[in-house]
């Protein structure tokens, strides 16, 4: 049997590897995917003519400031890669 400090320590454990994204900023962005600031807003902008709908969307970080979730730009160019866009 299991003491209470075991059960707590793995569930700390547990909850620590679901909790591990990274939000990043279009500074990491643009160096990840090689675009920069104009183009990365145009991919987000449903009235681009260069809109991209499976570019991911940002997360509101404050009153004047977004992030990506970065395994989710990872998955991006992970899908370009395979698409050999």
């Amino acid at each position: 049997m299991k003491t209470k400090n075991e059960l707590a320590k793995k569930t700390t454990e547990q909850s620590c590897s679901v909790i591990t994204q990274r939000i990043i900023r279009l500074p990491d962005i643009e160096q990840m995917i090689g675009l920069k600031r104009s183009s990365i807003y145009n991919k987000i902008n449903p009235k681009s003519a260069h809109y991209d709908l499976t570019f991911p969307k940002p997360i509101k970080l404050g009153a004047r400031s977004i992030g990506w979730v970065e395994s989710s730009i990872q998955e991006w160019i992970k899908l370009r890669r395979e698409l050999g866009v």
